[in-house]
């Protein structure tokens, strides 16, 4: 009986080990998921980041390319109407004079 006793202390002991062990292991576990999930996160503020800066970058080429066709509808309108002006002064002023010709000196 004293043996069995002693076989059963040290399944108990062995047991109890292994238990820690896990424990031990179980704990190293929490602590690399929560290490991954604190990089993870880390991670998404920065992609957050990165899609706030480029959002922005957006939204100004998209302003920037509204300005630019803004100013060159513009100028086609400016365009329209020089070229609207000058066929008024044509037609108002008729022909081109001829150009003077001086006479021919001590001739």
């Amino acid at each position: 009986q004293k043996a069995y006793i002693a076989q059963l202390q040290t399944t108990l002991e062995s047991v109890q080990k292994d238990a820690q062990n896990q424990r031990g292991e179980a704990q190293r576990m929490r602590g690399l998921v929560n290490g991954l999930e604190e990089e993870k996160n880390l991670l998404s503020e920065e992609v957050r980041g990165q899609r706030e800066r480029i959002d922005k970058y957006e939204s100004l080429h998209a302003m920037d390319a509204r300005d630019q066709r803004n100013k060159d509808a513009m100028l086609l309108q400016k365009d329209r109407e020089i070229e609207r002006l000058r066929g008024g002064l044509k037609s108002a002023t008729g022909p081109p004079a001829p150009p003077v010709i001086p006479p021919p000196r001590g001739g």
